[in-house]
């Protein structure tokens, strides 16, 4: 429920609390993906999701294990949420999230390799357990520093 105009207090109040929880599931995905946390991370898309991503495409399934191998090149990640735009309609979601991913060589992350910034466009679904789950994902890069381009400054 975007406006809230005429809304009564019990429905705003349902309106602010399933933005909540859209929002988490989004911080609940960064926080999987920095912690390796395959399940946590899995746990935020509806089994069926479709994502495209900066590096590949696809449904869930083949999409997150290449995601992860990725990942596991890197020593360490570190995800940054910023704006988020969060608009809920009855049991469906969108939500547009600003994210800056650092990657680092080494766990202890002293040696960045690549800093990116990202728009996450996702839509979301309230599933049967009332819980809100990533049903569509797209990763909309908008820059990209690499630690030499950091280093010639």
């Amino acid at each position: 429920m975007s406006d809230v105009a005429g809304a009564s207090f019990q429905e705003r109040m349902a309106a602010l609390l399933d933005k909540e929880a859209v929002a988490d599931v989004i911080r609940r995905y960064a926080y999987g993906i920095d912690t390796r946390d395959e399940a946590l991370v899995r746990a935020c898309f509806d089994p069926d999701a479709d994502i495209v991503g900066t590096v590949s495409s696809g449904p869930l399934r083949e999409y997150l294990p290449r995601l992860l191998e990725d990942v596991n090149g890197y020593g360490a990640t570190m995800h940054q949420l910023g704006t988020q735009l969060i608009d809920v309609h009855g049991d469906r979601a969108a939500a547009k999230s600003y994210a800056v991913a650092r990657h680092f060589r080494d766990p202890e992350g002293t040696e960045e390799v690549f800093v990116v910034g990202v728009r996450y466009d996702d839509s979301l679904r309230r599933d049967d357990g009332g819980g809100w789950r990533i049903v569509e994902r797209h990763v909309v890069p908008i820059w990209r520093r690499t630690r030499a381009e950091s280093e010639q400054r």
